[in-house]
C-alpha cells in the first residue's frame, strides 16, 4: 500500500482473481450435471422396466385370459349350434360347454376396465338369456339365428382382443425403443460432457502451468533489475483496479492481468548495462531500450492462448497523442487494455525508486498523469484512476 501527504490515497495490493478460484467455480456445475444425467437415465430406465411389469400384468391378468374366455365362448357356441343344425337335438355336453365358459368369461368381468366391460357385457348377456331359455324348448331350432348371431360376435370379440393384445404389444415395444434412445441420447451427452469436463481440466492445469512460466519470467527479470522488483505485480494491480471501474469483462480482466505481468518481460533482452545505467541513455541505448515491447510480445507469441493480447504488451508504450512508441498509434487505435496498462505503468515507475532516480512523490506522480491527461495519457482512464483514488478528475 503506498500512501502520501494525501492522506485520502490508499492504493490498494493484489486484487487479481486466482485460477483456483475460476477451477472451483467449474467443479460444482460439473458434479450437478453428471449428477443429474445419471439420475435422468436412472429414472428413464424405472419408467420402461415399469411399463414393462405393467404391460405383463395386463397380458397375464387380462388379455389372456380374456381372449382365451371369448374363444371359449365362440368355440361353445359353435358346438351348441352345430349339433343343432345337424339333427334338431340340444346336445348336454355341448350345452355345458357353453354355459361352463360364459360363467368363466363372467367371473373374469370383475378384471375389466369400465369401458371394457361395456364393450363386452352386451355379449355376455345375450349368452346368459339364450342359456337361461334354451334347456327348457322343445324345439331348440328356434334358438340357431341366436346362436349364429352370437358366434359371429364371439369371434369378432376374439378378432378385436388379438388386435388389442397386438396394438399393446407394438406400443410397449415403441415405448421400450423411445426410452432407449432417450437413455442412449444422455449417455452420449454424458460422454460428451465428461470429455469436455477433462479438456476444462487440461486447460486449467495449462493456465496453471502458464502462469508458472509467466511468474518464472518476471522474477528472472526483476533478478537482473532490483529497481523494478516488484514494478510488474503492482502495474497488474492497477491496472485491475482501472479495468473494473471501467467495467471490462472477468475474462478481459483476467487477460488484462497476463498482459500487465508480462508488460516488460522484453526487458530481458536488454543488456545490464542499459537496464541498470544510472545516467542518461545515448541515442542508441534508448533504441535499443525502445525495442522492449515487441520482444515482450513476441514471448507471449510463444503462448497460443495468449496471442489475442500481444496488441496489449506490443503497444503499452504508446501515447493517445500518437508520439509514443513502436508503432506511432494514437487514440483509439491503441487497444484499452493497452492504454490503461500505460497509464499503470508510468504511476508505478513514477513513485517507485529508478536506478537514475528516486520515486517522486504520489501528489507529483498523480499531477503528472492530470498534465498528460489528453496528450500522453486516454482521459478518461486518468479521470477513472483518479475517481477511484476519491480525487476530483479535472475539469473537461
Amino acid at each position: 500500500m503506498l500512501t502520501n501527504t494525501y492522506e485520502n490515497i490508499i492504493i490498494p495490493g493484489n486484487i487479481r482473481e486466482k485460477t483456483a478460484d475460476v477451477s472451483r467455480g467449474i467443479k460444482f456445475p460439473a458434479v450437478v450435471i453428471t449428477f443429474a444425467l445419471s439420475l435422468s437415465v436412472a429414472i428413464l430406465i424405472i419408467l420402461l422396466a415399469a411399463r414393462v411389469v405393467d404391460f405383463s400384468a395386463q397380458v397375464t391378468e387380462h388379455y389372456a385370459p380374456t381372449i382365451h374366455g371369448v374363444k371359449s365362448l365362440a368355440e361353445a357356441v359353435g358346438h351348441v349350434r352345430a349339433h343343432i343344425e345337424k339333427d334338431g337335438t340340444l346336445d348336454q355336453t355341448t350345452l355345458l360347454h357353453f354355459k361352463e365358459a360364459t360363467e368363466r368369461l363372467r367371473k373374469l368381468s370383475s378384471n375389466w376396465f369400465p369401458a371394457y366391460m361395456e364393450h363386452i357385457d352386451g355379449m355376455l348377456k345375450k349368452a346368459e338369456k339364450i342359456l337361461s331359455e334354451l334347456p327348457d324348448k322343445n324345439f331348440p331350432g328356434e334358438f340357431l339365428p341366436d346362436l349364429r348371431a352370437l358366434n359371429g360376435e364371439a369371434l369378432k370379440h376374439v378378432v378385436l382382443h388379438d388386435a388389442e393384445l397386438e396394438k399393446a404389444r407394438i406400443g410397449i415395444k415403441n415405448s421400450a425403443m423411445e426410452i432407449r434412445m432417450a437413455a442412449l441420447a444422455m449417455l452420449l451427452a454424458g460422454a460428451i460432457f465428461s470429455f469436455r469436463e477433462f479438456q476444462m481440466r487440461r486447460l486449467r492445469e495449462l493456465e496453471k502451468e502458464k502462469l508458472a512460466a509467466i511468474k518464472a519470467f518476471v522474477s528472472a527479470l526483476e533478478a537482473r533489475d532490483p529497481y523494478t522488483k516488484g514494478h510488474s505485480v503492482r502495474v497488474a494491480d492497477y491496472a485491475a483496479l482501472i479495468g473494473k471501474k471501467m467495467g471490462l469483462k472477468k475474462e478481459t480482466l483476467e487477460h488484462l492481468n497476463i498482459a500487465a505481468l508480462m508488460h516488460d518481460i522484453g526487458k530481458i533482452a536488454v543488456p545490464d548495462g542499459i537496464l541498470r545505467k544510472a545516467g542518461k541513455l545515448s541515442d542508441e541505448e534508448w533504441k535499443e531500450m525502445r525495442n522492449h515491447p515487441v520482444v515482450s510480445a513476441r514471448t507471449l507469441e510463444t503462448f497460443d492462448s495468449l496471442k489475442n493480447i500481444l496488441p496489449w504488451t506490443l503497444y503499452h508504450h504508446e501515447r493517445f497523442d500518437g508520439k509514443g512508441y513502436p508503432e506511432g498509434k494514437a487514440g483509439m487505435d491503441i487497444p484499452l487494455p493497452a492504454r490503461i496498462i500505460a497509464l499503470a505503468d508510468a504511476f508505478d515507475a513514477m513513485t517507485s525508486d529508478r536506478a537514475y532516480r528516486k520515486a517522486l512523490p504520489v501528489e507529483s506522480a498523480l499531477s503528472a498523469l492530470r498534465e498528460g491527461r489528453g496528450s500522453q495519457f486516454d482521459p478518461r482512464i486518468v479521470d477513472g484512476f483518479l475517481e477511484l483514488l476519491s480525487l476530483t478528475p479535472p475539469a473537461s
